[in-house]
């Protein structure tokens, strides 16, 4: 038998004006410090983006111009020079013609480079047919400037024409050049220099100014100021090659020492096997620093969400009495 001797009734009130003030202050404080914080984050991390993209960009021109400077080197010892033109000229010629056409001067330098492997070709003509080669290629790709490919093919249209004038005018002709009034002209006592002569005078009448009038557009400019930007990327990426020049070569020396990767991973095996103390200790080492840096953050977080907590706890029990008595007004409590 039971007796029922009545019921259990309260009311809780909590004043939690002080830890809404408290708490809405710390709230402000962090929300500060992390919009300063993101809004630092964004620019600095943008700003290290585009440092190491124009890095990455400068080490490439500088490494596209190094590849036509060499083409040009081993084409000048491969032909004796026989041009008699130097690597100095080429250069700057290049770089001249590109001020005036907006086409890359890598492109050009390279053209350059296929033309002096046609050893007929020589110091009197060579500007002149280096100028004609950017006129064709601008007037066949329709007055927009050439892209490298269209340029070196159209050096080797020429460079067969006035390697060998007779033989060669077939392949002009194939382009819409006028060639039957041009092979009236020669005659059998003319030398090949004059046949030269006479070819590119043709081709200047039907082509000339093609480039330098794509050069003047609007176009033209913005590829021209590309370019003195990419040449400016090749002087940047130069002081960056060679600086990391000395560790690459090291690191490829050391690499060749030991045997390619099948080497490298033996010594780095090695290495470990007889510095197992050692690194041990090191990672001792730097497991207790994470470790303190871990509980350094964690003990920060908790005390500043500790109030927060402290609450969600009281309202945890107070929800479990009420649970408990089955009885009692809690509304005001949930």
């Amino acid at each position: 038998m039971s007796t029922n001797v009545g019921s259990i009734h309260y009311d809780v009130k909590l004043d939690t004006s002080k830890f809404d003030n408290a708490a809405s202050g710390i709230s402000s404080k962090l929300k500060t410090i992390g919009d300063s914080a993101g809004k630092l984050a964004v620019p600095i991390l943008a700003a290290g983006a585009a440092v190491a993209g124009f890095g990455l960009l400068s080490v490439k021109a500088f490494n596209e111009a190094a590849a036509a400077d060499a083409q040009l080197n081993a084409v000048l010892k491969s032909t004796g020079g026989v041009a008699g033109v130097t690597a100095d000229e080429v250069k700057k010629l290049s770089n001249e013609l590109m001020q005036q056409t907006g086409v890359s001067d890598e492109a050009i330098q390279s053209a350059q480079n296929m033309l002096l492997t046609f050893t007929n070709i020589g110091k009197d003509i060579f500007p002149q047919t280096t100028r004609t080669v950017l006129d064709m290629a601008t007037a066949m790709n329709g007055g927009v400037i050439p892209s490298a490919e269209e340029l070196r093919n159209q050096t080797i249209q020429l460079g067969k024409a006035l390697q060998d004038p007779d033989a060669g005018l077939g392949a002009l002709k194939r382009v819409g050049v006028n060639v039957d009034e041009l092979s009236k002209k020669f005659t059998s006592s003319m030398s090949i220099q004059e046949k030269q002569k006479l070819i590119l005078q043709e081709l200047n009448t039907e082509f000339g100014g093609s480039a330098k009038a794509a050069g003047e557009t609007f176009a033209g400019k913005l590829n021209i100021l590309k370019e003195n930007i990419g040449n400016l990327q090749e002087v940047i990426g130069g002081l960056i090659v060679n600086a990391l020049g000395p560790v690459v070569n090291k690191f490829n020396d050391w690499m060749n020492s030991v045997g390619g990767a099948e080497g490298a991973i033996k010594k780095l095996t090695e290495f470990i096997d007889k510095n197992k103390v050692m690194l041990q200790a090191l990672a001792v080492f730097v497991g207790t620093i994470l470790t303190i840096a871990f509980y350094t953050w964690a003990s920060a977080v908790i005390a500043a969400t500790y109030p927060i907590l402290l609450v969600a706890a009281a309202f945890a029990g107070l929800h479990k009495t009420c649970l408990r008595l089955r009885q009692g007004n809690c509304a005001e409590i949930l």
